[in-house]
């Protein structure tokens, strides 16, 4: 039998697309999720970096679950990637009033 692996990341910085490769993580194109806590360039500043990883791994789609905005920050670097793949399917998510942060 196999088993199925999902790797899931937690931002994306700076600088992402070389500690992956220079830690030696193998098959980038099982990584199924990304979540953001905010768009800062701090969290963000490796989306372009890992998109062309992930195409160029063969990955066709990736989950990414963030704070409001996160599809428009997506929708406006599509242009620049310039590739059909990954798809990115974001959900933007609404902080909640109850929430004790």
């Amino acid at each position: 039998t196999t088993t199925a692996v999902c790797r899931y990341l937690f931002g994306a910085p700076d600088g992402l697309q070389r500690a992956l490769m220079e830690s030696h993580v193998r098959k980038i194109g099982s990584i199924k999720g990304l979540f953001l806590v905010n768009h800062s360039s701090a969290h963000t500043g490796g989306l372009s970096g890992l998109s062309f990883a992930l195409s160029d791994a063969g990955a066709e789609s990736i989950s990414v679950v963030g704070p409001r905005g996160t599809s428009d920050l997506f929708g406006s670097t599509r242009a620049f990637n310039n590739r059909k793949y990954p798809e990115f399917k974001c959900v933007d998510v609404e902080p909640s009033l109850s929430s004790p942060i």
